[in-house]
């Protein structure tokens, strides 16, 4: 299945937060998604010595142990091997610590299809009996969420190939696309006692899901209608660096105007997860939500969201200005030990009231945790496994030098489609290995479990 990002509607998100006018078993609850890939740089080396390998040892990384070859920190190889490919050398020398292989996690995932997307369920849950169709040109001017608008332009314009959409506050949109490639329906009812409009899309190309949901007029959220403009805003726990916004260091300003919400990061956090299981069918993992609200000692910057008047914002004084809510972001399979998995992502704006806002963008479900704890392959087995692939399946017409040179590892995650459900796939533990010939060629993928053929991708 083909699968096309909407990249540019997600760093749209991080700049302004508020504008104006499914498997075969039950989900289980999931407390991680495995760790941060750790890169085994691989250098090459003249010297092959064929007859040198690792000794299995027990090393501890991060406070878990696991079965790894034997640390050179001096820069020895932990692992040398040659062989060849119809008479050109290959040459492979591991030398730094690899990542540790205790408690890897096998997910069984589903591409969310659009039966589970739950359109009508959603927007029950959200608006009930208030919920409204909305078929008509989207603007500002006449009164609809800027937010929205932005959401819903970039969204439909994407997809019809055109990336050049103009984030203002000017920007129309339709509100309501549907065709063989995707929809897009726009809604709109109350909720938190409020006019809100709610957009859904869906990809049926990449099999994404889109929702954006926010206030008509944002200050209607606070109980300030005049506050008709928000926006994310970074400040630091120790006032140093704060936020720069026209001539002002909004810190000092608000110093006296502390943020409204009280609740603590865990209790924001646990308000984005039932919310996303019980109006939009999604579960999250703790884990994956990020919110940085100052509470701990750690935590560098608080983001907030900084309600205001928009004829004021050239006034330093930022008068009639409300500090009221923080940012949850939601980051699953994004990190590089995901690879060939297009991440869910989603920025939710949250108060003492709860969700008032959220962009989310998901391709996949989490369905069943299979293990935490599967028994990774052996080091020694896994290069015998990749000295076999190369000879048997590396294509020798991407070769561009004299020699091929294993340069890098990493230990990462990747999908194994189920051949008998094209919607399900299995992601599991796997090793990616860079082949170079004169510059990085392409790379050669492998079942961490058992050694078997995942993949090989040519950059040609």
């Amino acid at each position: 299945m083909i699968r096309r990002r909407l990249k540019n509607i997600a760093a749209v998100t991080v700049l302004a937060i508020l504008c104006s006018a499914c498997g075969k078993q039950e989900a289980e609850k999931i407390t991680g998604y495995g760790d941060n890939g750790t890169t085994a740089a691989v250098a090459a080396s003249e010297e092959n010595d064929p007859e040198k390998t690792s000794q299995e040892t027990k090393v501890t990384e991060g406070g878990r142990t696991g079965a790894l070859p034997a640390a050179q920190l001096s820069g020895d190889p932990i692992w040398e091997g040659n062989t060849t490919l119809d008479g050109i050398p290959v040459e492979i020398s591991i030398t730094q610590l690899m990542r540790d292989t205790d408690m890897m996690h096998v997910f069984r995932l589903n591409s969310v299809t659009e039966d589970r997307i739950k359109e009508k369920e959603t927007v029950q849950n959200i608006f009930g009996d208030t919920a409204k169709e909305v078929k008509r040109t989207l603007s500002a001017e006449g009164g609809d969420s800027l937010r929205l608008i932005w959401d819903a332009g970039g969204y439909i314009t994407q997809h019809a190939g055109d990336y050049s959409y103009e984030y203002s506050e000017k920007s129309t949109t339709e509100s309501w696309v549907d065709n063989s490639e995707y929809f897009w329906h726009t809604y709109e009812g109350t909720y938190l006692d409020t006019d809100y409009q709610l957009g859904i899309g869906y990809s049926r190309e990449s099999a994404e899901k889109f929702i954006s949901l926010y206030p008509k007029n944002p200050g209607d959220v606070i109980g300030d209608p005049t506050c008709d403009r928000a926006e994310q805003v970074w400040f630091s726990v120790d006032g140093l660096n704060s936020i720069y916004w026209n001539g002002v260091f909004l810190k000092e300003v608000f110093k006296d105007r502390p943020n409204r919400t009280q609740s603590s990061e865990d209790d924001l956090c646990r308000m984005v997860m039932k919310f996303s299981k019980d109006m939009l069918y999604c579960d999250m993992s703790r884990d994956d939500l990020r919110s940085i609200t100052g509470q701990d000692v750690g935590s560098p910057q608080t983001n907030e969201i900084l309600f205001y008047v928009s004829k004021e914002e050239d006034n330093k004084e930022f008068p009639g200005a409300v500090l009221d809510g923080y940012i949850v972001d939601w980051d699953m399979f994004h990190s590089g030990e995901y690879k060939g998995i297009f991440g869910n992502s989603a920025y939710f704006g949250v108060t003492d009231k709860g969700v008032i806002s959220l962009t989310m963008i998901a391709s996949y479900e989490v369905t069943e945790e299979l293990t935490d704890n599967a028994e990774v392959l052996k080091f020694d087995a896994v290069m015998e496994s990749l000295s076999k692939e190369i000879t048997e399946n590396f294509e020798k017409s991407h070769i561009n030098g004299q020699k091929l040179k294993i340069n890098m590892a990493t230990l990462i995650y990747y999908p194994v489609p189920n051949d008998e459900d094209p919607t399900e796939c299995t992601l599991v533990p796997a090793w990616d290995f860079k082949v170079s010939s004169n510059g990085v060629i392409g790379e050669i993928i492998l079942n961490a479990l058992d050694g078997s053929h995942l993949s090989i991708l040519y950059l040609d």
